[in-house]
């Protein structure tokens, strides 16, 4: 996971090893919903998939409600091999929702309202994950050793970067250094793990701009492939076929290196062994009791310096790092010694990106761990299953890794 900015971990206890979502049901994350006002323009469906991506369900939605993209909302997008339960908003009529018929999805009438859902909007997930294949002995030292160290990393974990092809944040910096080419081949044309020999002669055919050839062979289950290739096929440039996508997946590519580009602080500051702890200088924000990080941003000063370590003993704050932006201000001291050397050859006014304003990020700042209460069952000698609670944002296979320690990404699904 190296390639992904996760170079280390916290704990030294050895991991348990193992593999999760053997089958959809040992992943189970159910989402805590916030509440959206009364009205009219949209209807409140409570949605449970199994075994489906986010974003391939949604474009099955819209066309088989003949709606647009943009008439339907998610708060955020949950793993595929799994059982997930979430809040979505569709515009369209009630009835016509009702009457879908989709496998392995099930949509059930909440209420209808006139706001709809903005990435992030939930309060956090559920997680009900087991681990099969396993050495459940170790279970209990490694839980009180994260508890002791105040909490597990809280690095972006794999499905930030895809899992079958990790390499969403390489298509995200070619965007932000504005080679949109660059972008769509990676998207395209980089080989898979697992591909076939026609997907690999597709792939091929796309690479030397044989656009047309390459979508007369490219699977159609590479739904946004496929409408790269399409829009490519049609001489469109780069930038307007990168366009043709949903704007919650072209948003991903810039979130994704941005990402990479956090755990690679992260990975820093724990390798110095600078982790749960205070630093001068250190920008901290507030942790309610639900254990969720607040947006407020406290620097770290000499007059505050001992407020802010007593409510850091008390799990009511956390020292964070950089989600590189074009507003990005990086702090004074050590921990601004390790973001500028992640950092450094980095303009982040590129972050700015002319060509697709839509896609431009500001920059803002992430907790670096993330307390939380692990509930486990002892199903066998072989498979145990682990319960908690995640703030958004925050990734389930993050605290597995350092649970299992195991650095073959499909251990995770």
């Amino acid at each position: 996971m190296i390639d992904l900015g996760i170079e280390t971990y916290l704990t030294e206890t050895e991991g348990i090893g193992g593999v999760i979502k053997e089958e959809p049901e040992d992943f189970v994350v159910k989402e805590v919903p916030i509440s959206l006002p009364p009205g009219n323009a949209y209807c409140v469906f409570w949605m449970k998939a199994r075994n489906w991506e986010t974003n391939a369900l949604l474009s099955l939605i819209t066309r088989k409600l003949r709606i647009d993209r943009n008439g339907i909302h998610i708060a955020g997008t949950k793993d595929k091999r799994a059982i997930s339960e979430q809040l979505i908003v569709i515009k369209a009529k009630r009835e016509d929702v009702e009457r879908l018929q989709i496998e392995g999805v099930e949509l059930r009438y909440l209420y209808s309202t006139d706001r709809k859902l903005y990435l992030g909007d939930l309060h956090g997930n559920e997680f009900f994950v087991r681990v099969r294949h396993c050495n459940p002995d170790k279970v209990p030292l490694i839980i009180k050793e994260i508890e002791e160290k105040g909490g597990f990393p809280n690095f972006f974990g794999i499905q930030r970067f895809g899992i079958s092809r990790p390499n969403t944040h390489r298509i995200g910096e070619r965007i932000v250094e504005g080679d949109f080419e660059g972008a769509v081949l990676t998207y395209i044309c980089e080989p898979g793990e697992y591909d076939s020999e026609r997907l690999a002669l597709a792939k091929k055919l796309a690479m030397e701009k044989r656009f047309k050839e390459a979508l007369e062979i490219f699977p159609w289950n590479l739904e946004f492939e496929r409408i790269l290739l399409s829009a490519l096929a049609k001489k469109e440039d780069y930038v307007n076929a990168i366009k043709t996508l949903p704007i919650n997946l072209r948003t991903m590519f810039v979130y994704a290196y941005q990402s990479y580009l956090f755990n690679r602080i992260l990975s820093e500051r724990i390798r110095r062994k600078l982790i749960n702890r205070v630093l001068m200088y250190d920008v901290i924000k507030p942790i309610d009791e639900s254990l969720n990080p607040e947006d407020e941003d406290i620097p770290v000063t000499e007059r505050n310096m001992q407020k802010v370590e007593r409510n850091f003993r008390k799990g009511r704050c956390s020292p964070t790092g950089a989600i590189p932006g074009y507003d990005s201000v990086l702090p004074r001291g050590i921990e601004g010694d390790i973001e500028s050397k992640v950092l450094n050859n980095i303009n982040m006014e590129r972050f700015w990106i002319y060509r697709m304003p839509e896609l431009s990020a500001k920059g803002l700042r992430r907790v670096l761990q993330i307390r939380t209460k692990i509930s486990y069952n002892v199903e066998d000698d072989s498979t145990v299953s682990f319960s908690f609670y995640l703030p958004k944002g925050t990734y389930a296979t993050s605290l597995l890794r350092e649970i299992m320690k195991s650095e073959d990404m499909r251990a995770y699904g």
